[in-house]
C-alpha cells in the first residue's frame, strides 16, 4: 500500500473509533436525532464533551 492509502485507512479508522465510542454514550432508548440534539449526554470531561460535539456534527454534515 501507499502512504495515501494507509493514511487515509488511519483517518477512516479513527473516525469509525470515535462514532463507535459516541455511540457506546447514546441512553437505551434514544435515537439518532435525540442523542443529535444533546451530544454530549453521558460524557464527564471537557476533551469528552469536545470529542462528543465533534463526532455529532459529522454525523450531521455527513462525513461519518
Amino acid at each position: 500500500m501507499s502512504f495515501v492509502t494507509d493514511q487515509r485507512n488511519a483517518q477512516a479508522a479513527a473516525l469509525q473509533a470515535a462514532l463507535a465510542w459516541w455511540e457506546s454514550c447514546r441512553p437505551v432508548g434514544w435515537d439518532l436525532r435525540q442523542h443529535l440534539d444533546n451530544p454530549t449526554v453521558n460524557t464527564c470531561s471537557e476533551a469528552e464533551k469536545l470529542l462528543a460535539a465533534a463526532v455529532a456534527k459529522a454525523v450531521e454534515v455527513g462525513v461519518i
